[in-house]
């Protein structure tokens, strides 16, 4: 079995309270390393209606670097409690019910001592707002193309959309306008939607093009009343989802990384970077929302700077000692800037390039102490050259007799007789 999909440590199923359900409910779980040893990674899927199947990149956190990982299927997929009787209550399928049973996982697996937390896409905004509650235990967060709200994610899908070719767009506008989402030209122009913005390393497997058009995910019932019915519209009942006003509240460290081509555009995952106290952002060119699965150099550089983010410890928290420093040595690490500063990362091909903000209060201090060192000196620079000029006597510079006047002014020297403001004082 391949490392990637290294089996489970540990696996089960814990209950899951549903205050307005009568039903017992339970939440499926799977465990890979020791969390009584070392503070785990806990992973929450994407979505609405994935499992954690499409999280399985965070698999080699352990079989690579030794970090658990700790992985659930929401409620309503894959492996936990399905609850058909509610795929037509819009109300019930809101975030306060997956952070309610996120809560649930921690309390019951006993992580409150220490964990980190992933989320992508929908569950890296979900994960946000669990943060922003500033949850017990919760030691940095991770955040894989987050979005602001759900407004700001649509207008991040038309800009992405207005990528594509023509006849593509007309072809999502028509299923939108008629609400056929079954005609071959739909399924065609989400088929050119995933390759443009999902994987881009091009031709596909023929599997994995079935997989996007016959895998029913994009049809999975809470997936359908939670999002719509469309890849390019959302309009169930995340349409108002909009956590802009509690990003501040997150007071832990914070990785935020996106592809070139993510779904969630500069304009949907700004407001995390512009409000979280300490958070950094990393932009991978050339690949879309799928940086850690597409087969490109750029999965690997992503890998190496989570867990650099990770593992390197805070000034607030103890490292986990059970990391061993013989990982982090044998690690190809990348250099990142430090907690307390707000940076923005464009990784290129060979090297990492840290642009300052100027809203980090913090790093414009800096700035400033040092062009005030800067001007001091230049002035004290100047101030002795003036000296220099107007104060020693005569002959201070010293000529090779075999040198003219000329000849060292054409080499760029100033003789006291040749200089021009001296030798006009000496006329006088």
């Amino acid at each position: 079995m391949p490392p990637a999909f290294a089996r489970p440590t540990k696996e089960g199923k814990v209950p899951f309270k549903v205050a307005t359900l009568d039903k017992p409910c339970f939440t499926s779980y799977k465990i890979w390393g020791d969390v009584t040893k070392t503070s785990p990674l806990v992973v929450v899927h994407g979505g609405p209606a994935g499992t954690f199947k499409s999280a399985l990149g965070a698999i080699p956190f352990w079989t690579e670097f030794g970090l658990p990982v700790v992985m659930y299927d929401q409620i309503g997929c894959g492996e936990s409690t399905l609850l058909p009787e509610k795929y037509d209550d819009e109300s019930f399928w809101r975030p306060p019910l997956f952070i309610a049973e996120l809560n649930n996982v921690l309390d019951i697996l006993q992580l409150r001592n220490g964990f980190y937390l992933f989320g992508e896409d929908w569950s890296a905004t979900l994960a946000a707002e669990f943060a922003s509650s500033r949850p017990r235990g919760l030691k940095k967060l991770v955040l894989a193309a987050p979005y602001g709200s759900t407004a700001l994610h649509q207008i991040s899908i038309d800009h992405r959309l207005s990528e594509l070719p023509c006849e593509v767009q007309r072809a999502a506008k028509r299923a939108h306008d008629t609400g056929d989402y079954k005609s071959e030209s739909y399924k065609q122009a989400r088929l050119a939607w995933f390759k443009h913005v999902l994987l881009r390393v091009l031709p596909w497997a023929p599997e994995l093009e079935d997989i996007i058009l016959h895998s029913g995910i994009v049809e999975h019932p809470v997936r359908q009343i939670m999002i719509g019915s469309s890849e390019f519209h959302s309009e169930g009942s995340l349409r108002d989802w909009n956590i802009v006003d509690q990003l501040h509240k997150i007071n832990v460290p914070t990785l935020m990384y996106s592809g070139e081509f993510d779904t969630s555009y500069d304009i949907a995952s700004r407001p995390f970077f512009e409000r979280i106290p300490k958070v950094r952002w990393v932009v991978f060119p050339g690949v879309g929302h799928g940086v850690m699965a597409d087969p490109t150099p750029q999965s690997a550089r992503c890998l190496r700077i989570l867990m650099d983010f990770l593992l390197k410890p805070a000034a607030s928290d103890e490292h986990d000692e059970s990391v061993s420093a013989k990982t982090m040595r044998e690690t190809k690490s990348i250099s990142l800037p430090c907690s307390d500063t707000k940076s923005q990362m464009f990784i290129k091909h060979d090297y990492v390039s840290i642009r300052e903000v100027s809203n980090d209060t913090s790093a414009r201090r800096r700035y400033s102490l040092v062009l005030l060192r800067v001007l001091t000196s230049l002035m004290t620079a100047l101030a002795l050259v003036w000296l220099l000029c107007e104060v020693l006597p005569s002959g201070w510079l010293v000529v090779p007799a075999s040198e003219s006047n000329d000849q060292v002014a054409a080499m760029g020297l100033w003789t006291r007789q040749t200089h021009p403001r001296l030798n006009l004082a000496q006329r006088r």
